[in-house]
């Protein structure tokens, strides 16, 4: 089924990300494709990088769906425009410090056409 009114929207914490197919229009979750797991926010970038987007992977496995955006719903402090974590000190995410995340995120996933937007966690909360 191709269709671009879907969205993968992930929401990344300090010990998981969550992932689920969402309908743009109606914001209704496809049940079906929520996905949880486990982050080690202590390790390195690689390893962060790799718990992200095999999340996201296993997420857009549970669905013929086309997808052409994600949404990633993250902890600050963060550059929301510019996809930039900017965690540090606070027991989680250090690694990634000061990096630009979308292209880890695309790389790893393997699709380089996707968008993707960031916002707060707890602004994303409240609009939910």
């Amino acid at each position: 089924m191709q269709n671009s009114n879907y969205i993968l929207s992930c929401d990344i914490g300090g010990t998981h990300i969550t992932s689920a197919i969402v309908e743009k229009d109606s914001w209704k979750i496809l049940d079906e494709t929520i996905t949880r797991s486990h982050v080690n926010s202590l390790e390195n970038a690689k390893s962060i990088f790799l718990d992200w987007t095999n999340n996201m992977k296993a997420c857009l496995e549970k669905t013929d769906i086309s997808i052409k955006k994600i949404g990633i719903a993250a902890p600050g402090p963060f550059d929301y425009d510019k996809g930039i974590a900017l965690m540090k000190g606070q027991s989680k995410y250090d690694s990634i410090y000061n990096m630009q995340v979308t292209e880890p995120i695309l790389d790893g996933l393997g699709n380089t056409d996707l968008t993707i937007l960031y916002i707060n966690d707890a602004a994303a909360f409240l609009q939910g």
